[in-house]
């Protein structure tokens, strides 16, 4: 297996801490967008530590990509959670427009933010 595909297997499973932050301050009240960011820092932080000598902007794509796939699924486990929270299966719960508006509305929200942060890191990586 070459670097680049560890890096990058391992640098995704690397990017669920994010998901577990994300949803941890959901329910704590906080906005989830901030942990967003982690998604794709510690992509970067992981990628970089297995492939030091590869100064392509492979891994700043992929940790853009990997944050956005992070953010819709940790946005969907928690739409899941507040659904059987309230009694709902998940599939209702994406049938109401409530849950489906406020689930658009944070993942805009935390897509915003987290690429806000990332592409402040990334700036910084590049400096």
């Amino acid at each position: 297996m070459s670097n680049r595909i560890k890096g990058t297997f391992l640098g995704f499973l690397a990017s669920f801490g994010g998901v577990v932050g994300w949803i941890l301050l959901n329910f704590v009240g906080f906005i989830a967008g901030i942990a967003g960011a982690g998604m794709g820092i510690l992509f970067i932080i992981v990628y970089t530590k297995i492939n030091y000598d590869d100064f392509s902007s492979y891994k700043y794509v992929m940790a853009g990509i990997i944050t956005i796939v992070d953010i819709v699924i940790a946005e969907l486990i928690c739409t899941a959670i507040y659904a059987a929270i309230e009694g709902y299966t998940f599939a209702a719960a994406l049938n109401s427009d409530a849950y489906v508006r406020s689930l658009l509305i944070n993942i805009v929200i935390g897509m915003i933010l987290s690429g806000i942060s990332l592409g402040s890191y990334i700036r910084r990586q590049k400096n």
